[in-house]
């Protein structure tokens, strides 16, 4: 289970610094959608269950390079944010292995996965159609939603590092 708290201490530390930027990168007409789908309170809601239990991250993290995600434009934006809403869709896979093999679900340390329930897959569809509307079709626009996409990647990547084998 440490291990699986210092996943969610990841996800807290990654989210406690990337949300507030998107939401300021956002136009004002998207931040209250914005704000329905953000996920930082579910990752914050685990690890605080977790440590009332006595069940603690194995390693200090850091968000460095969320400081550093390109997100100056929407088409960056809308890239960035691609990855956090699509690993909501992963969770709707996690969430019951979790349940299964550490008996975690909603309220009980698993609320990161389990994320916005039944209602997870109208949202991504949700996110598709506003994603479309406002990257468009430029290529430029696209590109740099990709690269944004990546950027984010790496960024949690970085935020994970200290999971890695030595």
């Amino acid at each position: 289970m440490p291990r699986y708290a210092t996943v969610m201490a990841g996800f807290d530390t990654f989210l406690a610094a990337w949300e507030p930027r998107v939401n300021v990168a956002l136009p004002n007409r998207l931040r209250p959608w914005f704000e329905k789908r953000r996920r930082h309170p579910f990752a914050r809601a685990d690890v605080r269950w977790l440590a009332a239990r006595s069940v603690h991250a194995l390693h200090a993290m850091r968000a460095d390079t969320v400081d550093a995600l390109p997100l100056d434009d929407i088409a960056a934006v809308m890239g960035s944010l691609y990855v956090i809403e699509g690993s909501a869709l992963g969770g709707r896979v996690i969430g019951p292995r979790l349940e299964r093999t550490l008996g975690l679900g909603p309220g009980q340390g698993g609320d990161y996965f389990h994320g916005f329930g039944d209602a997870t897959g109208a949202m991504w569809r949700d996110f598709r159609l506003t994603a479309s509307q406002e990257i468009g079709d430029s290529p430029h626009a696209i590109d740099q939603a990709c690269e944004a996409a990546r950027r984010t990647f790496a960024a949690m990547t970085n935020v994970f590092a200290t999971l890695a084998p030595a």
